[in-house]
Order: structure tokens, then C-alpha cells, then sequence
């Protein structure tokens, strides 16, 4: 606005706020069609244009307080953000977009090298190698952040691939593990029939010999005892 009016040769109606009344109104329209439409009508009950563009400061430079103090508040959150646990880079990325996209919102860019650095550095562990390899092989100065998700995400897919491979073989030892476990309980039951039945038998058998040996150790006591009393008497 004030490159507008020194164009227009009006300028000096705003630094002394004493200009003649066509030229103050002439340089105040002028100031209308830089402002918002809801600050209009507002600037227009001002007495001169110098007092409508001391409010037009006033808002402007509370308006990049307010920025500033935004600014402030996502560089922090920008400065301490991290990968949730389980989180895939994909919703990392979108994340960190998103508070790229609100820093731009304010006029405040960030270079691309400043967040890839960062990505690289907050990285979760499973990704730490990779992280390392393209630190050391890749310019990160010109690598776009687009790209560094890429990389990534190829690296991630492989990870999840191996867990996942890895976990089908855990599997697959546990259910051997099972048929084992089954295999030795049939055999030990085998062996508890084969060899507790025997001895039960094995007991049987011997008190019955027992018993038929008592049986005859009587019958010959008997008769001794038959045949000695008789040759006696």
C-alpha cells in the first residue's frame, strides 16, 4: 500500500494527516482496497487517512504477533516430534506434512534437507541401518522428503516380510512341538498298560504259588501228623 500511494504521489497525505480533503479521501480509498472487507467500514469512520493507516499498523503488526507466536508453537512441535510406537513411516509422513503445510499457512518455509535430516534422526530402530546407509551414500541437501519416504517405505516393507516370515516359522516348530508332545503321551500310555498289567499279573500269580505251597506244607504236616500218631498209639 504505501509503494502504491508514493506511486500515486499521495504518500505525504498519510505521513502529515493534513492533506486537502480530496487527497486524504483519494489516498484513504486507496488504503480500502488493500484491507480486508470487514475492516472497511471500521477505517472509514477515521477523520483523516493518516489515522486509518496508524490502525492498519496496529492490526498488522498484532496480526505477526500472532503469527510469530504460532510459528513458535509448531517449530517446537516440529523440534520434539518422534515415531509412535508402531507407527509405519506413511503416517509419520503424513503427520509431519501436516505441520510442514500449517508452518507454510504462516509464511514460514522450511527446506526440504532441514526435514529429511530430521526424519533420519528420529527414525525407529528397525530402520536405523537404513537411515545410516542413505546418510552416508545419499546428498541429503538436494533429497526431497517425498523420496526419503520412498526409501523408507521400501525398507519397511522388507522388514514386515521378514517378521512375518519369521513368525510362520514359529508357528510351524510349536505345531511340531504339539505332535511331539501327543507322540509321548500315546507311548507312555502304551508302557503304562504294557508293564502295569504284567506286574498286577505277576503279583496274582505269586500269591496264588504262595498259597499253593501253604496248602501243601498242611497237607504233608497233616500227614506226618496222621502217621505219627497212629504208629504211636
Amino acid at each position: 500500500m504505501q509503494v502504491h500511494l508514493e506511486g500515486m504521489e499521495i504518500w505525504g497525505a498519510v505521513e502529515t494527516g493534513s492533506a486537502e480533503r480530496g487527497k486524504d479521501r483519494w489516498a484513504q480509498d486507496i488504503i480500502f482496497r488493500g484491507v480486508p472487507s470487514e475492516l472497511k467500514s471500521g477505517l472509514a469512520a477515521k477523520k483523516s487517512v493518516k489515522e486509518a493507516w496508524d490502525t492498519v499498523k496496529k492490526i498488522r503488526h498484532s496480526d505477526d504477533r500472532m503469527k510469530a507466536a504460532s510459528v513458535q508453537r509448531l517449530m517446537k512441535q516440529f523440534e520434539t516430534l518422534v515415531f509412535h510406537d508402531g507407527e509405519s513411516v506413511d503416517d509419520f509422513a503424513m503427520r509431519i506434512n501436516g505441520l510442514i503445510a500449517s508452518m507454510r499457512e504462516l509464511d514460514e518455509e522450511m527446506e526440504d534437507s532441514r526435514i529429511v535430516k530430521k526424519v533420519l534422526c528420529v527414525v525407529p530402530k528397525k530402520l536405523k541401518q537404513v537411515a545410516e546407509a542413505i546418510e552416508m551414500l545419499a546428498d541429503l541437501n538436494t533429497m526431497t522428503i517425498e523420496e526419503l519416504v520412498g526409501r523408507l517405505q521400501v525398507a519397511e516393507d522388507a522388514d514386515a516380510e521378514e517378521q512375518e516370515a519369521a513368525n510362520a516359522g514359529n508357528a510351524g516348530q510349536l505345531y511340531l512341538t504339539e505332535e511331539q508332545w501327543e507322540a509321548r503321551r500315546r507311548r507312555g500310555r502304551s508302557k503304562e498298560q504294557v508293564y502295569g498289567g504284567g506286574a498286577r499279573r505277576g503279583v496274582g500269580e505269586n500269591n496264588g504259588g504262595h498259597g499253593g505251597d501253604r496248602d501243601d506244607d498242611d497237607d504233608d504236616g497233616s500227614n506226618t501228623s496222621s502217621g505219627r500218631g497212629r504208629s504211636r498209639y
